[in-house]
């Protein structure tokens, strides 16, 4: 007899959809304060086009924030106005394409017709960006330092390294007696300065081996001219997961998914030479320890009713982070607010520097969600299924 399966899924939770032509944009976004540093929430800010003139708007959250997604790449003037603050404007603010700028605006109470305005671009690499950016200007390069050669110092050059290590115990009992059950624990250890195609360093930039580690020969060294080997930003050296099911006699089947692991290392990285603000984990890998540890629990029931003629109707649920669960798996780990310091770089590779000094001499001011957690857990999800077999 030939089957045919007709299958109706009803998704309860909300679906991303990957918006690929924003690759062939750019973006703005920052955080507007008042001069006092408090965030200010319902600002009206502004991204004018200098080339065709064109204007887009929004108002910042909450916590100061705005963002506009998707811009032309040309040339912007940002300005931010509020009642009772003097408006802040910042001009010549170069988007490339696939290039995120942050651009953080200050106000400062006053009479309204007041502007403040100030002129400039912002930093040529934000740390926080994950997109892929590939336009360069030759007088953006003319900023980095030059005057001397780096393999005349006689400091061997970092290669690139990768080393995944594990060990696995596994139990696996197939299913008999109404129920069935995997379990596993791994030991593991992700090791090196690559992260691979996916660069982890950079919030998961994606675009296959395409990352800036090895753009300047200071963002592969710490504070001490030592290689930045260490464990990468994916490690999670404990993990333990379990599956169970149980099928009952009167067409009910339940089953469970069970995931914890340990947290991911948290490295600290502050912007040298700006305002290019090129990224140094100047106090090496996992400076700052781990993010919590992460556990979900997942369970999928099921239900089938049989009729006439070999015809079924299952219905089912599926309930991933059963408890939700809101543990943080991201945090900020950029020291600057907006640029970063001017070291000496023969005393780096000497070892006689200390960045601290250079954030305390050099006035850096340290950036407000520095070792925040900025991201969570997904929240709790069901999805409702009805499968009708005839």
């Amino acid at each position: 007899m030939r089957m045919r399966t007709l299958t109706l899924f009803l998704l309860l939770a909300a679906l991303a959809v990957p918006a690929l032509v924003q690759e062939q944009r750019g973006a703005i976004e920052g955080v507007i304060k008042d001069s006092s540093g408090a965030v200010l929430p319902g600002v009206t800010v502004e991204a004018r086009n200098l080339a065709v003139g064109s204007i887009v708007s929004t108002v910042t959250s909450e916590t100061g924030v705005y963002r506009f997604p998707a811009l032309q790449p040309g040339t912007y003037q940002v300005v931010a106005q509020l009642q009772g603050f003097n408006p802040g404007q910042i001009d010549g603010v170069l988007v490339a394409l696939g290039e995120i700028k942050t651009v953080n605006v200050t106000l400062s109470v006053g009479a309204v017709t007041e502007t403040v305005q100030v002129r400039g671009e912002a930093p040529l690499v934000d740390v926080r960006q994950s997109a892929r950016a590939t336009s360069i200007r030759n007088e953006q390069i003319d900023l980095l330092p030059r005057g001397r050669d780096f393999s005349s110092l006689g400091v061997p050059y970092p290669k690139a390294k990768r080393q995944y290590d594990s060990v696995e115990f596994t139990y696996n009992k197939l299913l008999s007696n109404n129920w069935s059950l995997r379990a596993s624990y791994m030991w593991s250890r992700l090791w090196g300065n690559y992260s691979g195609l996916s660069q982890s360093d950079e919030n998961g930039r994606t675009s296959p081996n395409v990352g800036r580690v090895f753009d300047y020969p200071l963002m592969m060294f710490d504070e001490t001219g030592q290689p930045v080997y260490g464990l990468l930003a994916t490690d999670r050296p404990h993990q333990l997961k379990a599956q169970a099911l149980y099928v009952f006699d009167f067409g009910t089947s339940i089953g469970a998914n069970f995931y914890v692991a340990s947290g991911l290392p948290v490295t600290r990285e502050i912007g040298v030479h700006p305002p290019n603000n090129l990224p140094v984990q100047y106090k090496g890998r996992l400076s700052d320890g781990r993010t919590p540890t992460f556990s979900q629990t997942d369970i999928y029931v099921q239900h089938e009713f049989r009729f006439a003629n070999g015809r079924r109707l299952q219905v089912s649920l599926n309930v991933l982070n059963l408890f939700n669960q809101k543990t943080a798996i991201g945090r900020n780990s950029t020291y600057h607010d907006s640029n970063g310091i001017v070291p000496d770089e023969d005393d780096v590779y000497a070892g006689r520097a200390s960045f601290d000094r250079y954030i305390a001499e050099q006035g850096v001011l340290q950036n407000p969600l520095f070792l925040k957690d900025d991201a969570f857990q997904r929240q709790l999800e069901g999805r409702f299924g009805v499968k009708f077999i005839f």
